[in-house]
């Protein structure tokens, strides 16, 4: 990036190109874009007309948790229906006139259908793992490795595109009959998912850093968006269970909506390009660059009265060097400047300083995705209800996915109303609920397998649990995410959007992780 200063003409001189002739002339320096002449510079900041920004932005927080929430949500029929054996038929009844074979045959089946059993059991734990492991490596990855703004809308395009590649397979597998071989399936269908995350990780690190351009509420705009995308495909889970009675009709469904949500979010974000709201905060960015980015490219634009047109000049050198001393430079504590143009190790310390400004903010996003998915879902989906409030396939569907969701998406509209406790002291909050952890594996979490007692054995102390945990999740995010770019200039925000996002996908693996070793305690009483 590099600051484009203008030098404006007061009084019409000859054309004669040396510097006794120049023109009288006078520093502007454009506060917003690059403005090469006074008539593109604007006359005051534009709206976000019918809130269509913010609308984009919250369209594409749904698109952000779209193959995570797709794919945890659809766990039944995973589990039950693409991970069964080939229903209570064993190979050895098959018809052949090769006994051998068919002895072959039956031992395959054995030994596969015992390594289902721990599939199916685990399944939600290992596609998470699946799911957030190349999440938080590319996510990282594409923090580290700034390849420009200039290539942000070819980064969000192509991992758009990616995506809606791999939902359209996984739409093509619901047909496929794989009872025959449900162990490559599993791994087929876990390949896919480590593929869409990778793609996703980079995206989400993305829109985010978008979002930091924009005041605090479009940051909010993509947190809601990601809680609507849990809302949204437990309702669609949920319609689909309903109204398909086929288990393949049912994800064909499902995935068809997810496909069609990674469209129109393609679509959108190119769309968000025409904007001049959007134009405005994303030139902002680039006109209020940090100081060590500056390159000077300077011109001169002079007006002539008689036929009303422009006239360029080129800038001797001895100008040039004078508008360039006026440019204020980093120093080092020695006293020389501080110069790392576009190096790896410049961007590395730009975003170091911006960290040593967000860190506590980091931390509280991170602790908060990390208590959150440390018991959402593996260990909130294996809690089985007692008091048969609901059909059992209803009861994970809506106690644990939907009302979570939901709620989720509650605290984050209750983060536009008030920011209470306030930046320093969110962290009190974010601690709490460390208690949540205990409390729901006091539930009948696993009661086959599970040698602690039950403490809890109502369905409904536990869904209320569900919901303050929720609520609590959806505001503390929102609060910690806007709070982590807040006081920062408009360079350092969107720095600090994509640090705060990353620490948002490393608590989020982090939490995966522990939920096995909660599972295991829980097991080994």
């Amino acid at each position: 990036m590099s600051a484009r200063y203008e030098l404006k003409s007061i009084k019409q001189q000859d054309r004669v190109h040396d510097e006794s002739t120049l023109p009288d002339v006078e520093l502007v320096t454009p506060s917003r874009g690059q403005y090469h002449t006074s008539q593109d510079l604007p006359g005051s900041q534009p709206v976000d007309k019918y809130q269509l920004v913010f609308i984009i932005l919250l369209i594409h927080g749904i698109g952000t948790l779209m193959p995570w929430n797709m794919f945890i949500n659809a766990e039944d029929y995973f589990r039950n229906y693409k991970l069964q054996p080939a229903g209570n038929i064993t190979m050895s009844n098959i018809t052949s006139s090769n006994n051998n074979q068919n002895i072959t045959t039956h031992l395959t089946r054995d030994r596969t259908e015992t390594e289902l059993e721990s599939m199916r059991k685990n399944f939600l734990s290992l596609l998470s793992l699946a799911a957030q492991l190349p999440n938080t490596i590319f996510n990282g990855l594409n923090l580290l490795v700034n390849l420009g703004s200039g290539n942000l809308k070819l980064r969000v395009n192509l991992t758009l595109g990616f995506q809606a590649i791999i939902f359209a397979i996984t739409i093509l597998l619901a047909f496929v009959d794989s009872y025959q071989w449900p162990g490559t399936f599993f791994y087929v269908t876990m390949i896919s998912v480590v593929l869409l995350n990778m793609a996703s990780g980079v995206y989400q690190n993305c829109v985010f850093g978008i979002g930091a351009k924009f005041p605090g509420k479009y940051t909010n705009a993509i947190l809601i968006g990601s809680n609507l995308s849990g809302t949204f495909t437990s309702v669609v889970n949920l319609l689909s269970i309903w109204l398909a009675p086929q288990p393949q009709e049912a994800a064909m469904y499902y995935f068809t909506a997810a496909l069609f949500v990674i469209v129109i979010c393609l679509v959108s974000y190119n769309l968000l390009h025409l904007n001049p709201f959007f134009r405005y905060y994303d030139q902002a960015e680039n006109s209020d660059a940090d100081p060590t980015e500056c390159q000077l490219d300077i011109a001169t634009t002079v007006r002539d009265d008689k036929d009303d047109t422009d006239v360029n000049y080129d800038i001797p050198e001895t100008l040039r060097k004078t508008v360039d001393a006026m440019v204020p430079r980093p120093s080092n504590q020695n006293g020389t400047a501080k110069d790392y143009g576009n190096s790896f190790a410049g961007e590395l310390d730009k975003k170091w300083q911006v960290f040593k400004k967000c860190w506590p903010q980091c931390m509280n996003v991170f602790f908060t995705f990390y208590f959150t998915l440390a018991l959402f879902p593996s260990v909130m989906a294996g809690i089985q209800q007692k008091d048969n409030l609901l059909s059992n396939k209803y009861f994970a569907p809506v106690c644990c996915f939907l009302a979570f969701n939901l709620f989720a998406l509650v605290g984050n509209l209750i983060s536009g109303w008030t920011t209470w406790p306030g930046k320093d002291r969110v962290w009190m909050l974010v601690a709490v609920r460390v208690l949540f952890v205990p409390f729901f594996l006091f539930c009948n979490f696993n009661p086959s397998t599970r040698h602690w007692p039950v403490l809890i054995e109502s369905d409904i102390i536990y869904t209320l649990g569900n919901v303050l945990m929720a609520l609590t999740s959806g505001y503390l995010s929102s609060l910690c995410m806007m709070f982590a770019s807040s006081g920062l200039s408009q360079d350092e925000a969107p720095k600090a959007g994509m640090l705060a996002a990353f620490f948002l996908v490393f608590g989020i693996f982090m939490g995966i992780n522990s939920s096995f070793i909660l599972t295991w305690a829980v097991e080994i009483g």
